[in-house]
């Protein structure tokens, strides 16, 4: 498991150093998470046959898992611009405008537009995300205004989703070392270290909210138990 970590690493550290040759057709990294891929199942095939119950493995687990994103964090994005939308829209609310009344490519947008916003996608449509996440643009826009701030925060959701994921496994007496199945992937660590994707805190929220109501749920079937046995 350990040389299968080192050898992930490896191929994390050549992603995050060695950007995409400009007259490539395949970006290189989709080669490189291709071959990380293999050793991943590797991982995955081991974990599941391994017996649970091992910290000191978990912890090892978990410390990797930390490691991968922190090394594709200085990345910059290379499949897909999301990461610049989302700067911009939390640009213009902080200026003051609504994200959802007007376009990118707006001519309102002229005194505040830098060269850097002629990356952002879709400059003829207004903001789709949903209303939270828009909060999250600002918010982080605020902070800092740099596209590597706004990564940090996505893989600050990334790491307590897989601490969520451990909790909830342990709940249902399943080995939590099977939070390798996520906190290993290469395309989930590269979709959200490298290329600043959002879906971590969504996916938080949801099993936030699910993790609280099977809470809600297994008190209420224990306080029907205690009032049925005093009967």
């Amino acid at each position: 498991m350990a040389a299968l970590a080192v050898v992930l690493e490896s191929v994390f550290v050549i992603v995050a150093w060695r950007p995409n040759a400009a007259n490539s057709p395949l970006p290189r990294a989709l080669l490189w998470l291709s071959a990380a891929g293999i050793f991943y199942l590797i991982a995955v095939a081991l974990t599941l046959r391994a017996r649970a119950g091992s910290g000191l493995r978990l912890r090892w687990i978990l410390l990797a898992a930390v490691v991968f994103r922190l090394t594709l964090l200085p990345l910059t994005p290379q499949l897909g611009a999301q990461a610049q939308r989302h700067h911009w829209d939390g640009k213009i609310q902080q200026a003051g405008f609504n994200p959802y009344a007007y376009p990118p490519g707006s001519d309102m947008f002229s005194p505040i537009r830098a060269p850097e916003d002629a990356a952002v996608p879709h400059p003829q449509v207004a903001a789709t995300a949903p209303p939270l996440a828009e909060l999250l643009f600002r918010w982080n826009y605020g902070w800092s205004s740099g596209l590597r701030a706004e990564k940090i925060l996505w893989v600050v959701c990334d790491l307590l989703l897989i601490g969520l994921l451990v909790r909830m496994l342990r709940r249902r007496d399943l080995p939590p070392e099977w939070v390798l199945l996520y906190a290993w992937s290469p395309l989930a660590v590269y979709e959200v270290a490298g290329n600043g994707h959002l879906a971590p805190a969504a996916a938080l929220l949801v099993l936030a909210v699910l993790n609280a109501g099977e809470k809600r749920l297994r008190a209420a079937s224990a306080a029907a138990v205690a009032a049925g046995g005093t009967q």
